[in-house]
């Protein structure tokens, strides 16, 4: 067989791969990472309610769980291939660098590398890394490969792994927001409040529609006490997607962290009509409840459930 059929096979293979690749990873796309108090409300007395009264299990995040903390829901830093920007962490596809040393034949590999490993992302995660590791040995300046490499170490829980190479990816293309964004995601769960949010701040600064970074510093704000900060971090993300249910939650809990229970069962309810079937409906249901002293839809609060529409 001569070399360019043996080429044309290739590229029909890696593309049947990557098709089907991308389905598993639309069909197991995660959402988000929740780091909220796991006390149960039923624990609590009826005087005695702060935001940490809603219990919000986690929902199967891409990358590995982390002891549970009091903070609102922060979005997954771990972006998928085919990710849509206002609810997870976007494409990375950063373009490629040129690189007048490796020739056109091994940029080319280098690709289909990066295609398979994309597609075994959702499939086989160590058949990723080698796929991933493969297209950085032929294009050793392939910042879309560290990138997404970093990606399957971070999901993998490989912390300094995954930031060693997002690092890279950073130093070859500083302009793609979303690198910025899983890396601050490795710095804020290795508990570097700062360095994350310079990361967030950056992803904004590239990208001033960013949701997911806005989100997550909104995130940092709240776990540093600076609540009028993350306030409007979650305003912003309102602003930009009025049916973001998570910024609704998570203005809520700054609301409720603040006092100001009106407003914190505003977004509350909110939330709960744009997620009808949210696991901690009903935590979140009781906390309404107890914040309107067992006023505000008094039936529901006997038992009952916020009406969705």
């Amino acid at each position: 067989m001569d070399h360019n059929r043996r080429v044309e096979l290739y590229a029909i293979l890696s593309l049947i791969i990557a098709v089907f690749g991308c389905i598993a990873s639309y069909l197991a796309l995660p959402e988000i990472r929740i780091f909220l108090s796991n006390q149960s409300i039923s624990n609590k007395t009826a005087t005695a309610i702060s935001s940490s009264d809603i219990k919000i299990p986690p929902s199967a995040p891409p990358s590995p769980s982390v002891e549970a903390k009091t903070s609102p829901t922060r979005v997954s830093p771990l972006p998928t291939p085919s990710a849509p920007k206002t609810t997870v962490a976007p494409s990375r596809t950063p373009s490629v660098q040129k690189n007048t040393v490796v020739d056109e034949q091994k940029r080319r590999d280098a690709e289909g590398f990066l295609i398979l490993g994309d597609a075994n992302y959702g499939i086989n995660l160590d058949q990723a890394l080698a796929d991933y590791s493969k297209a950085i040995e032929l294009d050793p300046k392939f910042g879309a490969a560290y990138s997404s490499r970093g990606r399957v170490y971070h999901e993998k829980g490989d912390l300094d792994e995954a930031l060693a190479d997002y690092c890279k990816a950073i130093e070859l293309d500083p302009n793609f927001e979303a690198t910025f964004v899983v890396r601050g995601g490795v710095y804020h769960e290795k508990g570097d409040l700062d360095e994350a949010l310079a990361d967030y701040s950056k992803a904004i600064e590239l990208d001033s529609k960013y949701a997911v970074a806005y989100t997550n510093r909104g995130g940092v704000y709240y776990e540093k006490g600076n609540f009028d900060e993350a306030l409007a971090d979650y305003s912003k993300v309102i602003e930009l997607d009025p049916k973001y249910a998570v910024a609704y939650i998570n203005r809520g809990l700054v609301y409720h962290k603040k006092g100001l229970k009106s407003q914190a069962i505003a977004d509350y309810t909110t939330y709960l009509r744009l997620r009808p079937d949210a696991s901690n409906r009903s935590d979140i249901e009781q906390v309404i409840c107890r914040l309107s002293g067992g006023l505000f839809l008094f039936s529901h609060c006997l038992g009952g459930t916020i009406p969705t529409q």
